[in-house]
């Protein structure tokens, strides 16, 4: 299925929805490593559970897909590209807008120009899947692409595809965890593109939500931790330069999660709605105030708040 954030226009600014909906293949349930049911076949009903939930809640902003809209399971290119079609056609009923991240199972069997272009990803560089936007005065919305450099979705001699191999393996030798095939990472090109972005909405005075598939914190996570970005610490050292970015969301990670870093980011990892039991929601209502997130989970979502300070009035911080 996927997961998808949302928002909505409240007493301050916008407030925004969150539901995750992922991995549909037309399958029979089976169980995780970790002994819990995943409920395939119930896919499209949390999508369409979230869409109602979103279209009667009314003047929403945006909702975004976390990625992970199909399942690797669905067997075959063809399937793959039709069960794609079919999730993407639900979302687009929403009455607002719906935007699009990239997961590591919508590439296994479909490449990416045409991942990109069923979930009509508009990035500001060709056959890109990252950008920006601004949902309401003082607010930018920032999607990073987690499978910029990735094994899967690129032909073999593509420079992402052999830039990702070589990251993966200096990884493997490193010994460290999250050097995983289903992870992947962020190009130099995507850094520098993510500085600017970040650069120029603290210069306006604008705060930063964050949003991608594969999570930055090894620690916002309730599994194991492994399901991380490769260069996650790059991209931490660009969101650490500025004090205007508030909190990241992220799929990925079935089981959900949350953490604050050290500087003061928060990492909030979405539950799966595909281990919602069968027939029961999975979405949540955040609303955004001057200090505060609040966050309304339904279903296995979970409910928090997210506090944030005032913005300085001085340059962003430097290193």
């Amino acid at each position: 299925m996927c997961r998808c954030v949302g928002n909505y226009s409240s007493a301050w600014r916008f407030p925004p929805q969150f539901s995750r909906v992922r991995q549909f293949a037309d399958i029979p349930n089976r169980k995780s490593g970790f002994g819990v049911v995943r409920h395939h076949r119930d896919a499209p009903n949390k999508v369409l559970s979230a869409v109602k939930a979103w279209n009667e809640h009314g003047r929403l902003a945006f909702a975004v897909n976390l990625g992970d809209t199909i399942d690797y399971r669905c067997g075959s290119s063809d399937a793959a590209a039709a069960t794609l079609q079919r999730m993407t056609d639900m979302l687009a009923a929403s009455h607002c807008p719906v935007y699009s991240v990239i997961g590591n199972h919508d590439v296994y069997w479909l490449p990416r120009e045409h991942v990109i272009g069923t979930l009509r990803i508009e990035s500001p560089l060709p056959a890109a899947a990252y950008y920006d936007f601004s949902p309401a005065v003082g607010w930018r919305v920032v999607a990073l692409d987690s499978f910029d450099l990735s094994l899967s979705g690129y032909p073999p001699e593509h420079e992402h595809r052999q830039a990702a191999q070589r990251m993966y393996a200096a990884g493997l030798r490193s010994g460290e965890a999250h050097f995983q095939p289903f992870n992947g990472g962020v190009s130099h090109a995507q850094l520098a593109w993510l500085d600017g972005v970040l650069r120029r909405a603290r210069a306006s005075g604008e705060r930063v939500l964050l949003v991608t598939h594969c999570p930055l914190s090894p620690h916002a996570s309730y599994g194991v931790g492994d399901a991380v970005l490769w260069n996650y610490e790059q991209v931490l050292q660009q969101l650490h330069k500025y004090d205007n970015v508030v909190c990241c969301f992220y799929g990925h990670e079935h089981m959900g999660g949350y953490a604050i870093d050290s500087a003061g980011v928060h990492h909030v990892v979405v539950e799966a709605a595909l281990e919602s039991p069968q027939g029961a929601a999975s979405h949540a209502v955040a609303t955004v105030y001057a200090d505060r997130i609040e966050v309304a989970g339904h279903g296995n979502v979970r409910s928090r708040t997210i506090r944030f300070s005032p913005l300085c009035s001085e340059e962003p911080r430097t290193h």
